[in-house]
C-alpha cells in the first residue's frame, strides 16, 4: 500500500520500511521545531495493511487525530488522519494506483523544496541565536569592568587608605547589606534551566563564605565581618525581601513550565 505524508515541507511519500521523525539530523524525517524531540516518532510500514505510528518515548508526545499515543505501542493508521509532532502536523493519504504516478513526480520536486526550506530556517534561527550571544557577550564584558573596577577600589580603598573611596569603616555586613537585594534582582531575569551545576556551585560558594564569616564573626570576634551588635532581628531585616523575592520567581517558573506541560496534552505534565 502506498501513502504519503501532506505537511508543511510538501508531500513525501512512505517509501522506507521505517521513517524516523524528529529534530536530530540522523532520522529520515528532520523536523526543525522546538517542540519534538531529538528522535520523536516513527512511521513503520505494515506491507498491504498500511502503516502504522509509534511515539518513542518523546517529551512533549505524539498525538494522532488530536489523541496522545501510548509509549511505545504501534498505533494503525488511517486514511485521512492528522499527525502531530510537537508544533508540526501532517496528513497521513493513502494513495490509488491512478495517482500514484503523480505523486512519484511531485514528491521528486517537493523533496529539493524541503530542503532548501530546511537550510532557510535554521539560517533564521540561527539569527536571532547569535543577537542574543552578542548581547550577552557585551553583558559580560561591562560586568567585568565594573567587577575589576570594584576590585581596585576595594584594594586601594582598604589597604591604601584611598579618602576618596570611603570604604574606611565599612565592614562585611555593610557589603551585604548594599548588594545583597541587587544581585538578587539582577539574577532574577536570570534561567536556571540547564546551567544547575553553575548555579549550584555559585551558591555554595555563598554559603560556605558567609558561614565561615558568621563563626569568625561571632565566636572569634572577627572586626572585619562588622557582625558583632547584630541579631537575629537584624539578619532577619536583611534576608527576608531578598530570599522572599527568590522564592517567588522559582515559584513562578515552576507554575509556568506545569502550566506548559498541561497545554500540550493529557499525561505530558508528567512526562
Amino acid at each position: 500500500m502506498k501513502a504519503i505524508l501532506d505537511g508543511p515541507f510538501g508531500r513525501l511519500t512512505l517509501s522506507v520500511p521505517v521513517l524516523a521523525i524528529g529534530r536530530a539530523s540522523a532520522n529520515q524525517l528532520v523536523i526543525n521545531d522546538k517542540n519534538a524531540s531529538g528522535h520523536h516518532a516513527e512511521i513503520r510500514s505494515l506491507g498491504q495493511k498500511g502503516y502504522s505510528i509509534t511515539d518513542l518515548g518523546s517529551t512533549n508526545g505524539t498525538f494522532v487525530n488530536g489523541q496522545r499515543l501510548e509509549k511505545p505501542v504501534p498505533r494503525t493508521l488511517a486514511n485521512g488522519e492528522t499527525i502531530r509532532v510537537g508544533d508540526t502536523s501532517f496528513l497521513y493519504v493513502v494513495l490509488d494506483l491512478a495517482t500514484e504516478e503523480s505523486e512519484r513526480r511531485t514528491n521528486e520536486s517537493v523533496a529539493d523544496g524541503a530542503s532548501s526550506k530546511n537550510i532557510n530556517e535554521k539560517g533564521a534561527s540561527e539569527a536571532p541565536k547569535n543577537e542574543r550571544s552578542f548581547k550577552v557577550k557585551v553583558w559580560m564584558v561591562l560586568l567585568a569592568g565594573v567587577a575589576l573596577f570594584l576590585v581596585v577600589s576595594a584594594v586601594g580603598g582598604y589597604a591604601f587608605n584611598w579618602t576618596w573611596t570611603g570604604f574606611q569603616g565599612n565592614h562585611f555586613w555593610d557589603w551585604i547589606k548594599l548588594l545583597l537585594l541587587p544581585v538578587v534582582l539582577g539574577t532574577a531575569s536570570l534561567s536556571f534551566k540547564g546551567h544547575q551545576r553553575e548555579w549550584t556551585v555559585v551558591l555554595v560558594v555563598a554559603a560556605v563564605t558567609l558561614l565561615v564569616a558568621l563563626v569568625g564573626g561571632y565566636v572569634f570576634n572577627w572586626s572585619w565581618t562588622g557582625f558583632q551588635g547584630n541579631h537575629l532581628w537584624d539578619w532577619l531585616v536583611l534576608l527576608l525581601l531578598p530570599i522572599g523575592l527568590a522564592a517567588t520567581k522559582l515559584s513562578y517558573d515552576e507554575y509556568q513550565r506545569l502550566l506548559k506541560k498541561m497545554r500540550e496534552g493529557p499525561g505530558a505534565a508528567s512526562s
